[in-house]
């Protein structure tokens, strides 16, 4: 969709219901599909409904130069305030024991082989440190980039990236022989 049609039907989708299905019809399954790369099918689904439910209730409009990069990042936007909350309530409620860490590792949506699960068992009792833990669980399991983790644990970028780094090496220096 060019860029003219988007924000006509962008600002017309504030008093005119027409103009807001053609922007579901137009972009929800590009949003599931953008999502859904990521993320199972049903969350994508999840993602994009709450997406057109924020542009629904929106009391303004302002003018998008680039619709479909503005579209994801919003979609991601939501992604990362939800995920938020969750690892959120994680680190308060059960300050990431070793209970949790079965729970993630149970609860990974893909196969794991009982080799893989054993040695992913072993990479996380090795880390010692809750929070890297938890980052390294988004960054290889759930596809967040580092600077989405600072994003998600309000931690600087640099200290995500220094305390990645460190258990990296401290796993490669136990696991990889030379």
């Amino acid at each position: 969709m060019d860029v003219i049609k988007f924000n006509y039907l962008l600002n017309k989708s504030l008093s005119d219901k027409e103009a807001l299905s053609a922007l579901y019809k137009y972009y929800y399954p590009r949003i599931v599909l953008h999502v859904k790369r990521v993320y199972p099918k049903v969350d994508a689904e999840e993602i994009a409904q709450e997406f057109f439910l924020n542009l629904l209730n929106r009391k303004s409009v302002r003018f998008v130069k680039n619709p479909s990069s503005w579209v994801y990042s919003s979609c991601r936007n939501i992604i990362i305030k939800n995920h938020s909350k969750v690892y959120n309530e994680i680190l308060v409620d059960s300050e990431f024991s070793e209970k949790t860490v079965s729970t993630f590792i149970q609860s990974l949506n893909f196969e794991i082989s009982l080799e893989n699960k054993d040695m992913t068992e072993r990479i996380f009792n090795l880390i010692e440190d809750e929070q890297t833990k938890l980052i390294i669980y988004l960054y290889h399991w759930e596809s967040y980039n580092l600077r989405e983790i600072s994003a998600i644990l309000n931690m600087k970028v640099s200290t995500v990236k220094q305390k990645y780094r460190r258990v990296i090496n401290k796993i490669k220096q136990t696991y990889v022989s030379d």
